[in-house]
C-alpha cells in the first residue's frame, strides 16, 4: 500500500476506535514517525493532511526537516546534553523529557533563541531497564519542576508501552489505564501513548496522542 493509503487507513482505525472510547477522532492528534521515512514519503503523508511529524535521532532528522513543507516537528528520542541546542533550534515540542538536567538546559537553549517550547514529560510506565523516562511515582515531582521554566510549556505525558506480540497486546491494556490515572491526578492536556501495534488500545484507554510509523511508511 502507498503511504496515502496508509494513512487513510491509519485514520480509520484511529476513528474506530476513538468512538469504542466515545470520544471523537479529532480529540487525537497522529504523529507520523519519520525515523525510517525519506524526503519523499514524508513529504507524501504532509500532503495526505499529515500536521506532525515526530523524530528519534538529531542527526537524520535536521536534513530532512530542512526541506519540509510546514508541519509540526516533535522530537521523541533520548535528550542527551550535546544535542539539546540542535533539538531547541529544529524542533517544536520535544515529547520525552525524563530529568530536570535535560528540561533546564532545553529551557536556557529555548531563553537564548527566544522561544517557548512546549514539551510532554516521559512515563517509564513498564519500569523497563531498556527505556529511557521518569519511574510513575516520580512523575509528579518532575513535572511540578519543568513547570518552574519559563521558557518550557508542560503540556503532557508520554510514554511507550512494554511491547507484546498480537495474540498477548491486551498486556498493554494495564500500563495505558495507568497513564491515564495518572495524568488524571497531574491534569495535563496531551497523554501521548500508543505506536503501530498497540494504538488502538491506548486510543480506548484515554490516549489523545499516537506516534505511528511503521504502518505508515510500510516500515518491517
Amino acid at each position: 500500500m502507498s503511504v496515502s493509503e496508509n494513512i487513510a487507513m491509519v485514520n480509520g482505525r484511529i476513528a474506530s476506535a476513538a468512538a469504542r472510547s466515545g470520544r471523537n477522532s479529532s480529540q487525537i492528534r497522529l504523529v507520523a514517525v519519520t525515523k525510517y521515512a525519506d524526503a519523499g514519503q514524508i513529504k507524501e503523508a504532509i500532503a495526505q493532511g499529515v500536521q506532525i511529524i515526530g523524530e528519534n535521532r538529531i542527526q537524520d532528522a535536521v536534513e530532512k526537516i530542512k526541506g519540509l513543507p510546514k508541519v509540526e516537528k516533535h522530537f521523541l528520542g533520548a535528550v542527551q546534553s550535546n544535542k539539546i541546542r540542535l533539538i531547541a533550534q529544529y524542533f517544536d515540542c520535544v515529547q520525552s523529557i525524563s530529568s530536570i538536567g535535560a528540561a533546564r538546559k532545553l529551557d536556557q537553549e529555548c531563553r537564548m533563541l527566544g522561544k517557548a517550547m512546549p514539551v510532554l514529560v516521559e512515563v517509564n510506565i513498564g519500569k523497563e531497564e531498556t527505556k529511557h523516562g521518569v519511574i510513575p511515582e516520580n512523575a509528579l515531582e518532575l513535572c511540578n519542576g519543568v513547570t518552574k521554566f519559563l521558557n518550557l510549556r508542560l503540556e503532557g505525558l508520554m510514554c511507550i508501552a512494554p511491547y507484546f506480540d498480537k495474540k498477548e497486546i491486551e498486556k498493554t491494556r494495564p500500563y495505558f489505564r495507568q497513564m491515564k490515572e495518572l495524568n488524571e491526578k497531574i491534569g495535563l492536556k496531551w497523554i501521548s501513548m500508543g505506536m503501530s501495534n498497540d494504538f488502538e488500545i491506548a486510543i480506548e484507554e484515554g490516549s489523545t496522542m499516537v506516534r505511528i510509523g511503521r504502518m505508515i511508511f510500510n516500515q518491517g
